[in-house]
């Protein structure tokens, strides 16, 4: 709906209905006044030095002893699930908790 519409439209309205969008616009108006003068008021809280990274990641990474992944089979895991356990099971218990609503209380 472009402007032109919108002011049409509340053209066509009543005099009562009109003094209401009228006082509504004002009262918005007003508001974004406010929050726009409480904005300017606060102080830059980041500038670009809060963003800018202490060191490279390559820094980073010989501080932390980081080395290059050598075997994709090491990001792995180990005994990530058991093998006893059915993963489906636990797939239709989650989704049975969901339905029960029961997924967010306490366990036992």
């Amino acid at each position: 709906m472009t402007t032109e519409e919108i002011v049409k439209f509340i053209e066509a309205l009543p005099e009562e209905k009109q003094r209401e969008v009228r006082d509504f616009a004002e009262f918005i108006a007003r508001k974004g006044r406010r929050q726009h003068r409480r904005i300017k008021r606060q102080p830059e809280r980041a500038d670009a030095a809060f963003w800018a990274p202490p060191c490279s990641v390559e820094a980073l990474a010989a501080q932390q002893g980081v080395q290059p992944v050598r075997d994709i089979e090491s990001l792995r895991g180990k005994d990530i699930w058991p093998e006893e356990d059915d993963i489906d099971e636990f797939v239709e218990t989650i989704h049975r908790w969901r339905r029960e609503g029961t997924l967010n209380e306490e366990p036992l």
